[in-house]
């Protein structure tokens, strides 16, 4: 199963790859994040600690976890703010610590998690029309350092707002092989 966090604030993009899904009979959990209340990371440090692999944050977040450690690949589709997520999509993103070792080491000479709970890879879709290429090449850095850290496997696209099922069969192809 696909887990897909979605911020759809001004576009349907996780509404169209749930369709795409559907076509291609992929299971596909979609979560709008938009209503959700998900505070932010306080960086406690409790879930590598004193109640290690859980949040002690009690909010909507504590019904999403269940549902991303069922999964395989997890993706967040986000409306692309100033080069990166949108502040919710960030929130969420930071708040996968306990799905995982929510320690950090160092691996080949940089800081990274690990995310042995997780069993898929991590994958972004940023939306945003009239992407400029500097943006893009932010968005897309943003995601690879994540990838780092996160010491996962994935990919990120850049779509608009308008974009065609094509575009969301191709994504969904590698999302679904890996």
């Amino acid at each position: 199963m696909i887990t897909v966090l979605c911020d759809g604030t001004g576009h349907r993009i996780g509404e169209l790859l749930k369709a795409a899904s559907k076509r291609r009979d992929v299971e596909l959990d979609l979560i709008s994040l938009e209503d959700k209340h998900i505070l932010p990371c306080t960086g406690c440090s409790s879930c590598g600690g004193a109640t290690y692999r859980q949040c002690v944050l009690k909010d909507e977040m504590q019904q999403i976890y269940p549902r991303l450690a069922r999964s395989g690949p997890q993706v967040i589709i986000t409306p692309i703010t100033f080069g990166g997520y949108s502040s919710i999509a960030k929130t969420v993103q930071e708040r996968f610590s306990p799905l995982g070792d929510p320690r950090y080491y160092i691996e080949g000479g940089e800081l990274v998690k690990g995310m042995g709970l997780s069993k898929g890879n991590y994958y972004v879709i940023g939306v945003k029309d009239g992407c400029t290429d500097r943006e893009r090449e932010v968005f897309l850095r943003f995601h690879s350092e994540n990838l780092r850290i996160m010491n996962r496997k994935g990919a990120a696209w850049i779509l608009d707002t308008e974009s065609e099922d094509a575009a969301l069969d191709q994504i969904l192809e590698v999302i679904c092989n890996g």
